[in-house]
């Protein structure tokens, strides 16, 4: 079933070059349109073949929106899943769900409804369209920022200039961004197949704004490539605060719009639409294990994720099984607390002490600071040497800290401050930021040096801090039995095991099934350096 909407007016000139294609199908065409339900309480009346059928009012505004577009002005049908499949019958939902994927896989396109225009969104999608058209340039964050110099001291014999950079995108434009990326149609578990099987040239509508996905897509890369500062701005205006009065962080609230997941859940989706294209499409990670990592934090609070739930379940599990080849690669020994504030005062655990595999202490240092930063910057390239300023010792202090280059203060001293007994192979943390214990004479000379004022931290520094500090954000800093460091999910413990599966893009920590040795439960992937690149594969042509 396919539902009909009649345009406006008959006398409409189309400047779209599609127009003029001849039909795909003897009966016409159709795309299948992307959206969130809402909410079901608030009902609009529309006719179906002349029919009246009661819809949620945010679908009432969607075929309102739709039916001024060209491709609906020109006969095009639109799929509807609310309207195309009979919602209380079981059976059929059962069975049509599980034709989800040719459907969206065959749609002309899939138009992607964000909702009506609210909190500035026409804005934020004028804004959108910027930032794409500034990620063809060579250098995209070129013009975004406004650099000039402030006297710190300045006195008739001394003067002491600092360096600051000011955003020049106004704090509202910032809020409306936010506000667009935190709509509930990026959260929903059932979105992640609709935009992985949509094209990258898929419209993108909210209110009378329209943009494409890939130009949604080329934004996002932007904001991640400068998240420490864009992304950042963007985030503290969503919660209404502007960027002079923003001091520290919060994770009450909404933890999504107030996190990374603003732009890089959305970016991961994208990015699935090229694994579906390729011979990678048939790998583990780009199907099973890629809905299976995506969906995580998806919100299934709406009726309408029930009604994926048997298709989804079914997909991915066996009789509740899964069969995969892989490497149980080593096993955790030694955990971080997650947080300062972990409840379980066991943490940090350390286990029996094992020799670093990285070889000297050097060495060693350089696989640490690597692993806090998952050995990528913000554009996941590979993580720069200048990164490893992120152990000078007041960027973990929990007395002193740093100042940031736009004045806040930030640092790694929470995670220090409860994890200063854990053992990095042969030394404890401690040891491994301050160096080994220093006399009493040693550390009052060593004072008088530095004093106890602030670092004003270099922008390579402050970078690699706001790195280091997401990524270990609620998760374990770790070491393995086999001498490797890691950064693990905050349910991991000690004993579970690291696994790499074929087709898997990351390793995987598991945890043996009910005493079964042959089976596991997922508990999350991680980062392990050291095996980041492919070497478990080295190591087994090896003979290891």
């Amino acid at each position: 079933h396919q539902t009909n909407i009649e345009p406006k007016t008959d006398q409409d000139s189309y400047s779209n070059p599609e127009v003029g294609l001849p039909w795909r199908y003897l009966w016409g065409d159709f795309v299948a349109l992307s959206y969130v339900w809402g909410d079901l309480s608030v009902k609009a009346e529309i006719y179906v073949d002349n029919t009246p059928v009661l819809v949620t009012s945010n679908l009432e505004t969607a075929l309102r929106q739709l039916r001024n577009h060209s491709r609906i002005k020109q006969g095009f049908m639109i799929w509807i899943d609310a309207l195309c499949i009979n919602q209380a019958d079981l059976e059929e939902r059962t069975c049509q769900v599980a034709l989800m994927k040719d459907i969206y896989a065959s749609a002309w396109h899939v138009v992607v409804w964000l909702g009506p225009e609210a909190d500035d969104s026409d804005l934020a999608m004028m804004a959108m369209r910027y930032l794409s058209l500034r990620s063809r340039e060579r250098e995209p964050r070129l013009g975004l920022y406004r650099t000039f110099e402030r006297y710190i001291i300045r006195t008739k014999f001394f003067c002491w200039k600092h360096s600051h950079k000011q955003l020049q995108i106004r704090v509202n434009v910032l809020r409306a961004i936010c506000h667009l990326l935190a709509r509930p149609y990026w959260r929903r578990l059932w979105i992640i197949q609709e935009i992985t099987l949509a094209a990258r040239q898929s419209p993108v509508l909210c209110g009378d704004s329209c943009i494409l996905l890939e130009d949604i897509h080329n934004a996002l890369q932007v904001i991640q490539g400068d998240a420490s500062r864009l992304g950042q701005y963007i985030i503290r205006c969503g919660k209404g605060i502007g960027i002079s009065k923003y001091v520290g962080s919060s994770t009450k609230g909404d933890r999504y719009a107030l996190s990374e997941n603003l732009w890089e859940r959305t970016i991961a989706m994208i990015d699935a639409q090229s694994k579906q294209e390729g011979p990678a499409a048939q790998n583990i990670h780009s199907g099973v294990f890629g809905a299976l990592l995506l969906s995580r934090e998806a919100d299934t609070s709406d009726e309408r994720d029930r009604v994926y739930e048997p298709f989804i379940a079914h997909v991915i599990f066996h009789d509740q099984l899964l069969t995969v080849q892989g490497v149980l690669f080593d096993t955790i020994i030694t955990l971080s607390a997650f947080h300062a504030t972990e409840s379980n005062q066991k943490y940090p655990q350390n286990g029996p002490c094992r020799e670093s595999v990285y070889g000297s202490e050097s060495a060693t240092k350089e696989a640490f600071w690597r692993t806090i930063v998952a050995n990528t910057n913000y554009s996941g390239q590979l993580a720069p040497v200048e990164y490893s300023e992120v152990l000078h010792p007041q960027i973990w202090d929990s007395d002193i800290g740093i100042r940031s280059p736009d004045h806040k203060l930030r640092g790694l001293n929470d995670f220090f401050y409860r994890n200063k007994s854990l053992k990095i192979f042969n030394q404890p943390l401690l040891q491994l930021i301050h160096g080994p214990k220093k006399t009493m004479r040693q550390f009052i000379r060593g004072l008088s040096k530095t004093g106890n004022n602030l670092l004003i931290a270099t922008e390579i520094q402050h970078e690699a801090t706001t790195r280091a500090t997401r990524i270990l954000a609620w998760r374990r800093l770790v070491t393995t039995k086999g001498g490797y460091l890691g950064i693990v999910p905050a349910g991991t413990v000690a004993h579970d095991t690291i696994a790499v599966l074929r087709g898997c893009d990351m390793p995987l920590v598991l945890r043996p099934l009910r005493g079964d040795t042959r089976q596991f439960s997922v508990i999350g992937e991680c980062y392990v350096h050291g095996i980041m690149s492919g070497e478990v594969q080295e190591f087994l042509q090896q003979g290891k």
